[in-house]
């Protein structure tokens, strides 16, 4: 990981967050999410980077044990594209995650159940207003760029 990869993850994740918390995120059940109050801005964790990292390098598209990360929460993405930029891997898996709002919808009353997080669980990871901190890994893996 690099820097400017660091500062996509976080300006992408704060960007979001920032529409987010002024209700400016268009809703596919109808509207815009609600407002967040309280929404705090991201800064990167090279820890959490670091077991994230471990996890990622095994190249299993699959949420490792809670335990095993700190009960950190965890959004996974992958592409087939091989070698993608990790730049525009970071960009393109933020997008996704959040994508799921515009494509599934969220509660209007933002309670955040079963149903809320099958149907927006990576979206509500990016959004959770008390999250301040995040850490991420991108590595190519054979067959597909893991994020």
């Amino acid at each position: 990981m690099t820097d400017e990869v660091r500062a996509v993850f976080v300006y992408q994740h704060n960007h979001y967050r920032s529409l987010a918390a002024r209700g400016q995120l268009k809703n596919k059940l109808g509207g815009y999410v609600p407002k967040a109050a309280r929404m705090k801005k991201v800064s990167y964790d090279c820890e959490v980077e670091k077991n994230m990292m471990e996890y990622a390098k095994k190249c299993i598209v699959k949420h490792n044990p809670e335990a095993d990360r700190n009960y950190w929460g965890q959004n996974l993405w992958a592409t087939g594209a091989r070698n993608m930029s990790k730049t525009h891997a970071a960009e393109s898996a933020v997008a996704g995650w959040i994508s799921e709002v515009w494509t599934h919808g969220y509660p209007k009353n933002n309670i955040f159940t079963e149903e809320a997080w099958r149907m927006a669980g990576h979206y509500s990871e990016v959004v959770w207003q008390e999250s301040d901190k995040i850490g991420c890994a991108v590595v190519w893996c054979p067959g597909m760029t893991f994020v």
